[in-house]
Formats: structure tokens, C-alpha cells, sequence
């Protein structure tokens, strides 16, 4: 995976959107009634913006660049050094993110999820073209179905497909999820 210097560099290079993702504005469109969310590898902060427009927003990234926005609270740190805020978050928040890290991570993850668990990730038989140098772990859709049911999920959105996620003439397999734990 890469390492914080060289998202850093990639955000230092790279034109990065400012708009929400497609991701984000389906999010908000879901009405979600809570109070708080974890914007878990906010890159660039362009959903944590638009979450903080409903939610007290907490955006995590090792590489983040900060907005100049003073309602959102910036953590530039792994995801594993907030895991006290994520267990007392009411929505975390995961835009590609689960695919940069490992299955066991995604298990501790969700274990310690208490509220919604939104999140869009690449899925295995993606086949990446517009960044080549990223390494991701692409996600298993039968397995990652079968945890949420082995934690106690209740799934109010569960997709797959392209056509979610396109970027730059970019239009890859991506899983799509809105859970609420049961538990």
C-alpha cells in the first residue's frame, strides 16, 4: 500500500476533484437520521465537506491536504488511532477505503462499528486503468456479504456493478453499502 509520503506527493500532482463523489450525494440522499460520521480515508475532504453540511464530521486520512473549513475535525492519522471516535460515531463513512486496507482491518472495523457502516470499495474482477501504481486489496462480494451477516448487520443497501464510480473515462466494479449494526 502506499505509504503517507506518496499520497502526499499525490495530492501534490494530481488534480483531484472538489465536488462530492457520486457515492457521497447517494448518501445524503438516503436521509440518514443521526448525528455524527466518520469520514474514514477523506483524501482530499471533498464528502467530508458535503457530510458536515448535516452531520458533525470527523475526516480521517494519514495524507490529508486540510480544507479551509473550520466545522470539520481533521485527524491526519491511521484509521486504527481513531478507533475510540469510530465507536462513537453514528455513521462511518468509507469512499474508497476498505479495498487500501487488509480483510483482517475491514473485520476490526466493522467489529467496532456500533452505528451505520456506508461504504463504496472496489470489488474483486476490477481491473484498474487510470491509476496502475495503487495496490488494493479488491474485496470479495460473497465474502464481504457473509461478514455482514457473521456481525449482525442489517443491510439496507448492498450493490455491486459498474457505473457508480466513473472517473476520467474510469468505470470500475465497485461494491456499494449502506449496513446498520444490530448489535
Amino acid at each position: 500500500m502506499r505509504s503517507r509520503e506518496e499520497w502526499e506527493n499525490f495530492y501534490e500532482r494530481e488534480i483531484v476533484p472538489t465536488e462530492p463523489s457520486n457515492f457521497c450525494q447517494f448518501i445524503m440522499g438516503q436521509n440518514i437520521k443521526a448525528r455524527s460520521v466518520i469520514d474514514l480515508g477523506c483524501g482530499n475532504c471533498r464528502d467530508s465537506v458535503e457530510l458536515a453540511k448535516r452531520y458533525i464530521t470527523t475526516a480521517v486520512d494519514s495524507a490529508c491536504p486540510a480544507p479551509d473549513n473550520n466545522v470539520i475535525k481533521i485527524m491526519r492519522c491511521d484509521w486504527k488511532d481513531a478507533k475510540d471516535i469510530i465507536r462513537q460515531t453514528d455513521i462511518v463513512y468509507s469512499r474508497f477505503f476498505l479495498h487500501s486496507i487488509s480483510n483482517e482491518e475491514i473485520i476490526e472495523l466493522m467489529k467496532i462499528t456500533t452505528g451505520y457502516f456506508c461504504a463504496e470499495f472496489r470489488i474483486d474482477g476490477d481491473r484498474p486503468t487510470l491509476y496502475t501504481d495503487h495496490d488494493r486489496n479488491l474485496i470479495s462480494w460473497p465474502w464481504i456479504i457473509q461478514l455482514t451477516k457473521d456481525l449482525c448487520y442489517n443491510v439496507i443497501v448492498a450493490k455491486y456493478g459498474r457505473g457508480m464510480a466513473q472517473y476520467k473515462g474510469e468505470d470500475p466494479l465497485v461494491g456499494r453499502m449502506i449496513l446498520k449494526r444490530t448489535i
